[in-house]
């Protein structure tokens, strides 16, 4: 369960999914890492054609 302290703004018109997961069909997917000492690296891996 998502707890917040304040509730969100509706003049901010987000997305939110707060309970479990969502089926949705992806073709890229992102992913990022973050590491001490300022080491980030990102990956896309996309669909094949």
């Amino acid at each position: 369960m998502l707890r917040r302290i304040n509730p969100p703004d509706p003049a901010c018109n987000l997305d939110y999914v707060t309970e479990g997961a969502r089926q949705v069909k992806m073709e890229n997917v992102l992913m990022n890492a973050f590491a001490f000492g300022g080491s980030n690296a990102g990956l896309v891996v996309g669909k094949a054609l």
